[in-house]
């Protein structure tokens, strides 16, 4: 009896700290994830810290984490791909809770949605062969996207911009300002080049996937974008990292909700 009294005594766990026990699992998942989560695990640390001054009370029970994320495994590709495609409709229904704002540089949920939409793009990118090239190198996807665009925009993203890393950041935002970028991704998953660029495990050449985010990004294209297309920083070669903690602390103060198999 006094068991049964002890187990109906025992408090359930509050929401904040189910939400922090997510991003706990988050940071156990990315911590074998490889070079494009390299960060996951300690910007998730960082966001413990922060997580619980955004939960307040207009918080419900009906606010949940995404269990995409939440696979009690080891890392394999199907985890990435989750992963990916959870970060990108978060990114999107963030940029989407005001459909008549426009979102530029100066925008966090822009940011956000472009260094996502980066790192789909490069991944499962494969590594560039050549005679005597052993530098591991992975190819650029722009040479690909670049065969695929108007020769006007061609040449205005490579008069501006030097390096394929800086072309291919300019292409998304001036697609994203042109509500193109739908049509520009399904160009590119039924490219006829899509193998010499991509690995197999790539999400672009995931048919089931890539149509999934074709369908996220047609409904991007219905937002407003203005950015610069001026900014030298974009031609820098490295690589942002999807922040997936700052991705959920500004998901949890929008309450935005995703769930991936929605």
């Amino acid at each position: 009896a006094a068991a049964a009294a002890a187990v109906v005594a025992t408090p359930e766990p509050s929401l904040s700290d189910e939400l922090l026990g997510h991003v706990d699992k988050i940071a156990a998942l990315a911590t074998g994830m490889g070079p494009l989560f390299s960060d996951a695990r300690q910007r998730s640390a960082q966001c413990r810290v922060s997580l619980s001054h955004a939960l307040d009370a207009r918080y419900t029970d009906e606010l949940r984490v995404a269990p995409s994320l939440l696979f009690g495994r080891d890392y394999n590709v199907e985890v990435e791909l989750h992963c990916l495609m959870t970060a990108v409709k978060t990114a999107i229904r963030i940029a989407s809770r005001d459909p008549n704002r426009e979102l530029n540089d100066t925008s966090e949920a822009a940011d956000h949605l472009c260094v996502v939409l980066e790192n789909i793009l490069i991944h499962g990118l494969q590594e560039k062969r050549g005679f005597l090239d052993f530098s591991g190198e992975r190819l650029s996807y722009w040479p690909l996207v670049r065969t695929l665009l108007p020769a006007k925009d061609v040449a205005q993203i490579e008069g501006l911009f030097s390096t394929p890393q800086g072309r291919g950041r300019a292409w998304v935002r001036l697609a994203l300002m042109n509500h193109t970028l739908g049509d520009d991704w399904s160009s590119l998953i039924n490219s006829d080049a899509l193998k010499s660029f991509y690995g197999k495990d790539a999400l672009v050449m995931h048919r089931e996937w890539s149509e999934i985010l074709l369908g996220f990004l047609q409904a991007v294209d219905a937002l407003k974008f203005s950015f610069c297309l001026r900014d030298s920083q974009l031609d820098s070669p490295v690589i942002r990292v999807i922040d997936y903690g700052r991705l959920l602390k500004l998901a949890l103060s929008y309450q935005v909700v995703v769930h991936i198999d929605e």
